[in-house]
């Protein structure tokens, strides 16, 4: 059948001197030769490479999530990405999900310790001597700028270190920003960015102001709202760059609280090397 398309294709050359012969002929290329990416057949999804069926393999997405987190996917020995399926690949397990997806774990900052009645981190260098109240160490922090509202500062993902409730002056918080989609933007800049999005439609946000805790200098922003009460409750972000990670400090309760927070702990914050 092709032998007779190529025939016909040179006598029409032939007859019409215009055409070139070699456009004529790209008609003939195989299609499948072409094939590359992913193609859907049916429920199944099954990747080519250069025309071939690639079988037993992981293909990885260009880009990953977006967010700076591998992803991979798995064709197995038809050709045909599995789902919801653990597998071992040279000595590695991947779970793949519903969409076929496997997702590299996230790998934030460096945490830091608590020890008896102090907490130390020397990748942050943030020591606090003494603290009064209880900690919750396994705060789940991780996708807290997830949201759409946040795509300003990055969606960063997050890396929470400390979370302290006193027992009557509000609370602090210690966690590290992942910057990699926005890696460019200051603290002073992130603060800023910070305050307008945490303020909402009543609050109030500060000028950012440079402070220096623990011998290393930030930038802070206050965040003021009323509840309906007619009660104050103020947040202050202090923001520091580190490597691709924005350190943050948080103090929230009380004006009156966040006066004791800052005599008691910001104040008294301290180099951990």
């Amino acid at each position: 059948m092709k032998v007779r398309k190529m025939i016909l294709l040179a006598a029409m050359t032939a007859a019409f001197g215009g055409i070139n012969l070699f456009a004529a002929l790209a008609d003939e290329v195989d299609v499948e030769s072409l094939k590359a990416g992913w193609e859907e057949q049916g429920d199944n999804w099954l990747y080519y490479e250069n025309g071939n069926l690639v079988r037993n393999r992981l293909i990885w997405a260009e880009g990953g999530d977006g967010r700076g987190n591998a992803v991979a996917y798995y064709v197995d020995e038809s050709g045909v990405m599995v789902k919801n399926t653990t597998k071992t690949i040279e000595g590695k397990s991947y779970t793949f999900g519903d969409d076929g997806s496997w997702v590299a774990p996230y790998v934030g900052a460096t945490k830091g310790k608590v020890s008896g009645s102090s907490f130390a981190n020397t990748w942050s260098n943030i020591k606090i001597p003494v603290f009064i109240g209880s900690v919750e160490s396994d705060y789940e922090a991780e996708d807290m700028f997830s949201d759409a509202g946040f795509a300003s500062i990055g969606n960063p993902k997050v890396t929470h270190d400390f979370y302290l409730t006193t027992n009557d002056s509000g609370d602090l918080q210690i966690f590290y920003a992942d910057m990699s989609m926005k890696p460019s933007m200051d603290a002073n800049a992130f603060a800023a960015e910070l305050g307008n999005l945490s303020k909402g439609k009543d609050g109030q946000v500060s000028e950012i102001s440079a402070v220096t805790v623990g011998g290393q200098n930030y930038a802070k922003v206050s965040i003021m709202k009323t509840n309906k009460r007619g009660k104050v409750r103020q947040t202050d972000y202090y923001c520091r760059k580190q490597d691709s990670f924005m350190v943050v400090i948080c103090v929230e309760g009380s004006t009156s609280d966040i006066a004791d927070m800052n005599n008691n702990y910001i104040n008294a914050i301290t180099t951990a090397q």
